[in-house]
């Protein structure tokens, strides 16, 4: 199944004469962070935990977290799990049987057609699987068929009853269509729990554009009070935070690690304890800069989701065996804390005829010619904490006989 980048409409409107037809991406997503304890009815919350092992959250306080698009390897591997995403954009049953432990599934549908045939038969193969958290009916769905496809209230409230009658279980969410402007949003008569019988919706109001100057917060405050004028109410909102820009969309730019803590400050102002939260987006999707690969912001949603800091990094070896000339030596180095794999190099003082490999084995052979002497060995090791590496050194001795 595809679906639509989720970006402000008025935007759309601006560029229509270049796009002419909504952008379609691909699902996937996942993540493991605090264990899954199932929905309470109607909301699909969560039981968030007193304490966590990592850093308080900066921004609203849930226990589910979500970032789409990407999600999975190619060899099936859910890949937002180390950062603490623990809702997982699914669109197939492969995909749902294949999480984490811990980690549920948001199955992205992408259909406004009603409980017709084709979309029971979707569904149904999910109904019941313990594993599924709920159904994203529909990206962005357009109340007036300007942008896309037009989308009736009947149509989804039918989809959304079918889901409620036959998996009770489960949620059904979408995001919302803003049909004004970053400064002037609009809600008013498109889409509310009244007239969908949906959940949850979806807010995002991404603040960090070329239009708005930067990034301007205030934004965030406007769509949610215009999304209450609708009919929405405060628990019925899922916080979307930007974490992309860039590239094909260049309207946007990607926030700093010190604006992304700023949003999700902003967002805990208005819907402190969402049923979960929505990170936008993790994968790629058009040549844009996402959270996949921004190793700086992950950290930030590192610490948002509850993912325990990594202990120091330590080089715990303190001597190395004697080297003879003439004979072959090899010592593993070892290490303990930070994110590994580690690497390691030689600074200074590394005989001749021995190497240091990046994955930390001293080898070779010391020249046979070589007088006799200790050599003190300069090292340095670092770890694969992308957000926030960390690095450790030692001098040993090395004598060679």
């Amino acid at each position: 199944m595809t679906k639509r980048l989720s970006r402000p409409t008025w935007v759309l409107a601006l560029v229509v004469a270049v796009v002419s037809s909504a952008v379609v991406v691909g699902a996937g997503t996942g993540a493991s962070a605090a264990a899954f304890t199932g929905p309470a009815p109607g909301l699909g919350r969560a039981t968030v935990p007193t304490s966590t092992a990592g850093d308080s959250p900066i921004g609203p306080v849930t226990a589910l977290h979500y970032a789409p698009n990407g999600n999975f390897s190619t060899t099936g591997t859910y890949l937002p799990g180390s950062d603490g995403f623990n809702i997982a954009d699914a669109s197939s049953i492969a995909q749902v049987d294949s999480l984490p432990v811990g980690v549920k599934a948001l199955v992205y549908l992408g259909l406004c057609d009603g409980a017709d045939t084709n979309f029971i038969d979707l569904v149904q193969q999910f109904i019941g699987n313990p594993d599924v958290y709920g159904f994203y009916l529909v990206d962005e769905p357009d109340p007036t068929g300007e942008y896309s496809p037009q989308c009736p209230a009947t149509d989804l409230k039918a989809e959304s009853d079918w889901i409620h009658a036959n998996d009770p279980g489960t949620v059904t969410f979408i995001v919302l269509m803003n049909l004004g402007t970053p400064t002037q949003p609009d809600f008013m008569d498109t889409y509310n729990s009244a007239n969908t019988d949906i959940d949850l919706f979806g807010l995002d109001p991404y603040p960090c554009m070329k239009e708005l100057h930067g990034c301007d917060n205030d934004v965030i405050g406007l769509s949610v009070s215009a999304a209450l004028a609708s009919g929405l109410t405060t628990d019925q909102i899922v916080p979307v935070y930007q974490a992309f820009g860039g590239g094909g969309y260049r309207q946007w730019t990607v926030p700093t690690p010190a604006e992304e803590l700023e949003i999700l400050s902003t967002w805990r102002s208005l819907t402190p304890d969402p049923a979960f939260d929505f990170a936008y987006s993790w994968g790629q999707q058009s040549s844009d800069r996402s959270l996949q690969n921004e190793p700086k912001l992950q950290a930030v949603f590192d610490q948002q989701n509850g993912v325990p800091a990594a202990a120091p990094l330590q080089i715990t070896t303190t001597s190395l065996p004697a080297a003879s000339r003439g004979t072959p030596y090899r010592v593993q180095l070892q290490a303990v804390g930070g994110v590994g794999p580690y690497h390691w190099k030689a600074v200074a003082g590394l005989p001749k005829g021995l190497r240091l490999s990046g994955g930390g084995v001293i080898s070779g052979t010391a020249k046979p010619n070589d007088t006799p002497a200790a050599y003190n060995l300069s090292l340095s090791v670092h770890d694969s904490n992308r957000g926030a590496r960390q690095t450790a050194g030692a001098t040993l001795s090395l004598a060679v006989a």
